[in-house]
């Protein structure tokens, strides 16, 4: 009997090498592994949502949940427009506006109140903070965010020339621009590679446990 461990690392290994295969040239061994990505990725996006039914919808509604029926109409409203293209009846297609405002309105709430939070009112207080340190470092770091921001800023004036006192905080700012543009392109990109090295560890590695089960097994 094949043992369960050596094969799923020998599905791992081959997929992997299937979809690097198409570095080479497009091939029909990544298309294997792109439907199996596409299947698998399907198959247990429906369980879950299966899961989910289960667990919020069937289960609790006959229990004298009824609260749970609402998310369960305003799914069906979402649906209404092919079922007006299919009747004919046009007004069905304006209850899908209901759950699609509510949802663009949740999550712009979210979004909104996270976004102030983390890239407003924390960087504001803690560069604040920064000024009423004595360490010198922090005070440093403090200056040249202050100067980065506000000469940015000042790079995306379009209602007047950059000239004269627009110059220089300009100028810098552009330079800011590209330092940040480059150091982001250099985190992509290391992290891209060190992705590549770790998928290449990984398929040494399970190479190598795939042959010491299989001493193991022929051993016995």
């Amino acid at each position: 009997m094949i043992n369960p461990l050596i094969f799923w690392l020998t599905v791992s290994v081959v997929t992997t090498l299937f979809v690097y295969s198409y570095l080479i040239k497009p091939n029909i061994y990544f298309r294997i592994a792109e439907h199996l990505f596409i299947g698998v990725t399907a198959a247990v996006t429906l369980v879950f949502t299966m899961q989910t039914l289960w667990r919020n919808i069937l289960e609790p509604i006959p229990r004298g949940n009824w609260v749970n029926l609402i998310p369960v109409i305003l799914s069906i409203f979402l649906f209404l427009p092919y079922l007006a293209k299919v009747t004919n009846i046009k007004s069905l297609s304006r209850f899908n506006q209901i759950p699609m405002a509510l949802v663009v309105a949740g999550a712009f709430a979210i979004t909104a109140r996270t976004a102030v939070d983390a890239s407003f009112y924390t960087q504001i207080t803690a560069t604040v903070n920064a000024f009423a340190t004595r360490d010198a470092v922090l005070l440093f770091n403090a200056i040249v965010g202050l100067v980065a921001v506000f000469t940015t800023v000042s790079y995306f004036i379009y209602t007047k020339e950059h000239k004269g006192i627009l110059k220089t905080p300009s100028w810098v700012g552009r330079l800011v621009i590209m330092i940040y543009f480059g150091w982001t392109f250099g985190s992509v990109a290391a992290t891209r590679m060190t992705l590549i090295t770790g998928t290449v560890f990984s398929v040494i590695d399970s190479l190598q446990a795939i042959f010491k089960l299989l001493l193991q097994a022929l051993g016995q």
